[in-house]
């Protein structure tokens, strides 16, 4: 089978992408890109002498499009992107060859505001990505769908018309049950898979699963959107299908490297006051292409009340979209054009079928029928640092570390983590895990031992807030270092007062926006120790929150990661903590991390504990008696062994 070929993008798109990078990405998060991607970090490989953002970026796409990895670092994007829906929109704008420049930016913007709040967008877009589906019949691509349940696909009847067939008594069967129906999740880039291929879930980057039996279907209604309808014909005629896919991929992980489940859209168990909705968005394959999505305004309900009219742009292949609220309510399942007054003259409209009505019609009709309860808040853990299953980089263990970077993103009071482990063994491991439960949209500033030792504290400062992409206010002056004997003040309260200004004055303008992390890095060989730069600790304390009877400034929108090579002299500073110099408990962590790789691999039965320990047991046990010089820290190895077992595993 020939390659595909390599996609290609013009010049002005791989110059947005920079600009959009640089606006978007502090230096450390391209450092993450680059390195998910590339398997180097250009920030490392440039010695830190790429200043600038935008030519750092710039750097970066270079070196993307040189690999032929553009696509792969859009996928990348996409999925990390959890709660960065203005990112994920700005990206889909660029694929499409919209200029990413001021006066395109504000209008994508006021595209979805005032209307549309921010949070609610942001956890919305990533969401609904991942639940909506082309659906193919034989082979070829038809429409659309979505998952209602973990096995449960809704798409229009009239999409899958030439497999089914309406009886005498009404109801509706498989015309041909041989006939093969595939669900194609996460097609997000051109070209389209090749459904014909065997191995055509691992070419694509798609996720292809088959129809396994129709659960019910409710017939098309004849000239639907042509002409008015007042009848009962359309209270009975809803244009629509439900199949049984042949596994639970809602219940699964959309991504393979682990992490929240894919989940589903849920139907409502209540009717919906569709006059109240203002805003919708519609998402949708258009004529077989990668997914896409598209924002307006809902008119009105038709004639029969059955129907909901809005105006969104859709085309052929659009039927069987999810039609939802800003917040990703489900309201409609699209289905047709609307050609029929009283449409308003010269508005473009098109329609969905009210879910609400449809959920009461499965309800009535699907003996022992129940509404699939909502997954949104289910999740697995991830096991590996990348979704790439030919390169992972699995996870043992560091629970205790995912807990308290969840605990201290969701509590304002708590500010601080520390970690402690041996060197050259854990801190980069544990920058690159940060990046992975917090997702790419959160900025990450990085200083070095050699930073800690260099930089004096009002430099500092500076590079801080470089590093987080935020500009000081040109009419609030940095404070300037006073003599000698007034130094203290101006490092516990003068500079972290200035600094948290700043902050606060950027969190202003950037609602939603979560808080940012900076990781201090003061790890060094045994015997080896950082002698800090002069009152550079005591700026440190003050900017995390050390508190003392006089003086305490608050900065809430930063959180702090401290990693060394042995316990800090931090005083009394509340901090969480994690040592895994102490922390042992490889096997069971290494047993829970190849059953967590054996399912992104679609293997439904578990493995058995007790031998995946022994397994683990044998690897350290033959690892120790090696020379001092030539072992393996103990995750590295184990984590290895997860990478090797599950190549084998795949290759069978």
């Amino acid at each position: 089978m020939n390659a595909l070929p390599k996609p290609q993008f013009a010049p002005t798109q791989l110059e947005d992408l920079a600009k959009l990078l640089s606006r978007t990405f502090a230096p450390g998060n391209l450092s993450w890109l680059s390195t998910v991607v590339l398997g180097k970090d250009i920030l490392r490989e440039s010695g830190n002498s790429v200043g600038d953002r935008l030519e750092l970026s710039k750097l970066l796409v270079r070196e993307l499009d040189a690999a032929g990895a553009v696509t792969k670092a859009l996928d990348v994007l996409d999925s990390e992107s959890q709660r960065s829906g203005y990112l994920v929109a700005w990206l889909e704008e660029i694929r499409k060859g919209a200029r990413f420049e001021p006066d395109n930016l504000q209008a994508l913007i006021n595209k979805y505001e005032p209307f549309i709040n921010v949070d609610d967008f942001n956890r919305m877009l990533p969401r609904l990505q991942g639940v909506v589906c082309a659906v193919a019949v034989d082979s070829r691509l038809r429409g659309t769908g979505f998952l209602i349940g973990p096995d449960l696909v809704m798409t229009n009847f009239h999409v899958l018309l030439e497999g089914l067939q309406a009886t005498d008594t009404g109801a509706v069967e498989l015309r041909n049950p041989r006939l093969k129906i595939q669900c194609v999740f996460d097609y997000r880039r051109e070209p389209p898979p090749d459904l014909t291929a065997a191995n055509a879930n691992k070419t694509s980057g798609s996720v292809i699963v088959d129809a396994a039996d129709l659960v019910y279907a409710s017939v098309r209604l004849p000239g639907d959107g042509l002409q008015q309808h007042l009848n009962g014909d359309a209270s009975r005629m809803l244009d629509y299908a439900v199949i049984r896919l042949s596994q639970a991929i809602g219940g699964k992980p959309s991504r393979s490297g682990g992490g929240p489940v894919r989940g589903w859209l849920k139907l409502p168990d209540t009717g919906r006051d569709y006059l109240r909705e203002r805003r919708i968005i519609v998402f949708q394959h258009p004529d077989g292409a990668a997914q896409q999505m598209d924002i307006g305004a809902l008119v009105q309900l038709d004639s029969s009340s059955t129907r909901v009219w809005y105006s969104v742009n859709t085309a052929k292949g659009s039927s069987g979209g999810a039609a939802v609220a800003p917040d990703g309510e489900l309201l409609a399942l699209h289905n047709a054009a609307v050609k029929c007054p009283p449409a308003p003259v010269g508005v473009n409209l098109n329609q969905g079928i009210r879910i609400d009505l449809i959920a009461d019609h499965l309800m009535s009709n699907v003996q022992g029928w129940q509404l699939p309860g909502d997954a949104t808040l289910e999740s697995q853990e991830f096991w590996s640092l990348t979704d790439d299953l030919d390169n992972p980089r699995p996870i043992i263990g560091r629970r205790l570390f995912r807990e308290h970077v969840t605990r201290l993103m969701g509590t304002p009071r708590e500010r601080a983590l520390t970690v402690v482990g041996d060197y050259g063994t854990f801190a980069r491991f544990s920058v690159a895990l940060l990046q992975r439960i917090l997702g790419n949209h959160v900025v990450i500033a990085r200083f070095s031992p050699t930073n800690m030792q260099t930089i004096p504290p009002d430099q500092f400062v500076r590079v801080l807030l470089d590093q987080l992409g935020i500009s000081s206010d040109p009419e609030d002056s940095m404070p300037a270092a006073p003599p000698t004997e007034t130094r203290e003040r101006w490092l516990a309260i003068d500079l972290p007062s200035w600094v948290a200004r700043q902050l606060a004055r950027h969190a202003a303008t950037q609602p939603g926006e979560l808080a940012s992390w900076v990781v201090i890095d003061v790890t060094l060989p045994a015997g080896e120790a950082v002698i800090w730069q002069a009152g550079l600790r005591d700026l440190v304390m003050a900017l995390v929150g050390a508190r003392d009877a006089a003086t305490f400034v608050d900065i809430p929108q930063l959180r702090w990661l401290f990693l060394s090579s042995s316990p800090m002299p931090l005083g009394t500073l509340p901090r969480l903590e994690e040592d895994l110099k102490n922390d042992t408990r490889y096997r069971q962590d290494f047993a829970d991390c190849m059953q967590l790789a054996w399912r992104a691999i679609d293997k439904d039965k578990l493995l058995e504990s007790d031998l995946l320990v022994s397994v683990a047991d044998d690897a350290l046990e033959d690892n120790e008696k090696r020379p001092a010089a030539q072992r393996i820290p103990a995750r590295k190895l184990l984590a290895t062994k997860v990478s090797r077992l599950l190549s084998g595993a795949r290759r069978r």
